[in-house]
């Protein structure tokens, strides 16, 4: 749907097919669904905006302003990240920020039914707006007793003293249920008709991907295997029914899935290979089937395989999907490839000389950069200085477009190598 130009392709007719949105490459989108306005914020940190019928794409941030990293999106306003402090923006044509409050070092933003969940560097999750239902996790209903306006937190308080929140995911409309994965594996959710603390979904520790609508509530583990449970009358857990289930039970056999994401009556993900699926009501064609006929089995859309993450809004209208970019590095001895990197006939430099170590099989934050316990190839460019030699290991990195950074510069003196381990 792009009634009101939210596509931004410059058009306001309706698509069936995948469009490219500008040549930016994006790290982040959001729509206000209400008012069909988009916000997002491409891989240098500038923040633009389209959509609510205007006709062109518009730069909100200043020419030299591109710091900016997160924005989240409600049904009718919107919050954002900027050098780690919060940002408000109106709905004007050309919107404004504000600064919510001098509190900072947030690096992850959520928003729900008139209320915000932050995640700070430190993995604490901090909560300000509405908490009529406890969907802040406070322990408590209602306002804190500086509050002016009833029912309503107004700076930022702290969701428990845990530090190892990884993911949440909050369900729109007004039911305010609010789901959150710890880096343990565990899933944890408080609000409306739940608690106003947090409380342990389940028992299992290896859950990885969450996404929870008003209708049903949909989960990855680290195992691949895909798992549902709720309202079912579009089809929208995927298990070859349209009949409610209300217990957790696993959907299907395949044990490749990777992220999942719900709309009020609909589900998507993206599986291992960076293909793309969804399941459930179809009215606006958005699975690229050609009818609009419900899907109660998961169905591919597309062929690419290069997903990275998805921007829904609750109202299904509409996908801002992201590619990843991949690249592959074989040992030396292999064949010149423009795919490949770190390729030639014979090695010019030794492994004895390698000053830094990249794997494709690292965990972001988990290596020191030794040839024992390589940095992801994300972290290893991060850390580059003039005279580095940097060995990668053979296989297929995979990695957002915006990671791919060099932040220093080599000389002829002391340039800076990279280079894949020899044979």
């Amino acid at each position: 749907i792009n009634i009101q130009k939210q596509l931004g392709i410059s058009s306001n007719l309706n698509s069936k097919i995948k469009n490219k949105v500008s040549f930016f490459k994006w790290k982040k989108v959001c729509i206000m669904t209400n008012i069909d306005k988009v916000l997002g914020i491409n891989s240098k940190g500038e923040l633009w905006t389209w959509g609510n019928d205007v006709d062109n794409m518009y730069k909100i941030s200043e020419d030299n302003d591109n710091n900016f990293e997160s924005v989240s999106c409600g049904l009718s306003d919107a919050i954002l990240i900027k050098s780690g402090k919060i940002y408000d923006i109106d709905t004007n044509l050309i919107p404004t920020l504000q600064a919510v409050s001098n509190n900072s070092d947030f690096k992850k933003i959520y928003s729900g039914n008139y209320f915000n969940i932050g995640m700070k560097n430190d993995n604490t999750l901090w909560g300000i707006g509405d908490n009529n239902n406890g969907e802040l996790g406070l322990s408590f209903n209602g306002k804190k007793l500086t509050a002016i306006n009833a029912g309503y937190v107004l700076d930022w308080e702290k969701i428990t003293e845990e530090s190892n929140w990884k993911e949440v995911s909050i369900s729109p409309f007004n039911n305010n249920e609010v789901y959150a994965l710890k880096n343990d594996g565990t899933i944890w959710y408080w609000g409306k008709d739940i608690s106003n603390t947090p409380l342990q979904y389940g028992v299992d520790n290896d859950w990885k991907s969450i996404s929870n609508s008003p209708s049903h509530l949909m989960l990855v583990k680290e195992d691949g295997t895909l798992w549902g449970k709720g309202t079912n009358d579009k089809g929208q857990l995927g298990n070859n029914s349209t009949v409610d289930d209300l217990v957790l039970k696993q959907i299907g056999v395949e044990d490749n899935w990777n992220k999942i994401y719900t709309t009020l009556n609909s589900t998507y993900a993206i599986k291992e290979d960076g293909t793309l699926w969804g399941w459930g009501e179809d009215a606006n064609e958005l699975f690229m089937a050609g009818n609009t006929l419900d899907k109660d089995s998961p169905i591919q859309i597309g062929i690419e395989k290069t997903w990275e993450d998805l921007t829904i809004p609750y109202d299904n209208k509409l996908i801002f999907a992201m590619q990843k970019s991949k690249i592959e590095v074989n040992n030396i001895n292999n064949l010149m490839n423009k795919e490949k990197i770190g390729i030639r006939p014979i090695s010019n430099t030794s492994l004895s000389k390698a000053t830094k170590f990249a794997s494709p099989n690292s965990i972001e934050g988990e290596g020191d950069g030794t040839i024992e316990n390589p940095y992801t190839f994300k972290e290893a460019l991060a850390t580059l200085v003039p005279g580095d030699v940097l060995f990668l290991r053979g296989g297929v990195y995979e990695t957002p477009l915006t990671g791919f950074r060099i932040y220093d510069t080599g000389t002829s003196a002391k340039p800076i190598i990279i280079e894949s381990y020899p044979n």
